[in-house]
């Protein structure tokens, strides 16, 4: 399995790159994130990958809440 922590660097530059606008149109960061478990891990199942992808997505969220 992927560690969360790349998972979570993943999301974040995806992030950033949608924000540059170097991102297509119909990815999102956490269609990204779920790409790349299923491109790393092709036996996990589809729902598994996506629900794994939702929690980054917070996690990051939570990351971002962060007052630094």
């Amino acid at each position: 399995m992927i560690e969360y922590k790349k998972l979570i660097d993943h999301y974040m530059v995806m992030e950033r790159l949608k924000k540059s606008g170097g991102l297509r149109k119909e990815l999102t960061p956490e269609k990204c994130v779920q790409m790349y478990i299923q491109h790393y891990n092709p036996d996990i199942n589809i729902l598994q990958s996506l629900e794994i992808a939702n929690k980054i997505k917070l996690l990051v969220k939570e990351i971002h809440n962060i007052p630094w």
